[in-house]
């Protein structure tokens, strides 16, 4: 048997400080892994995910579209700093 499994919550909250960064309020700075973007990254599920979403998602469930940071903070992962925006491509004539 292996060790029995932390509840992804905690395990999400443990990898996070607050920092102020001049935005409205503290950002939810990611101290944990970080891809080459300076985006967070947790493993949820099997598999690596965006920090980020993980954090929206843990709050307002699943959603479709890219994630805006309203801090610009790419770092950050508190929710409220956050929201759902739509990918809109552009066509070149």
């Amino acid at each position: 048997m292996g060790r029995p499994r932390q509840d992804p919550v905690q395990r999400f909250q443990a990898k996070w400080a607050e920092a102020d960064t001049g935005y409205e309020t503290p950002c939810h700075f990611w101290l944990a892994v970080k891809d080459q973007e300076d985006v967070g990254e947790f493993w949820l599920d099997g598999e690596m995910r965006k920090a980020d979403r993980v954090a929206y998602e843990m709050v307002h469930g699943p959603v479709e579209g890219e994630l805006m940071h309203l801090c610009n903070v790419r770092e950050c992962v508190r929710p409220e700093h956050m929201m759902v925006t739509e990918m809109v491509g552009v066509v070149n004539e």
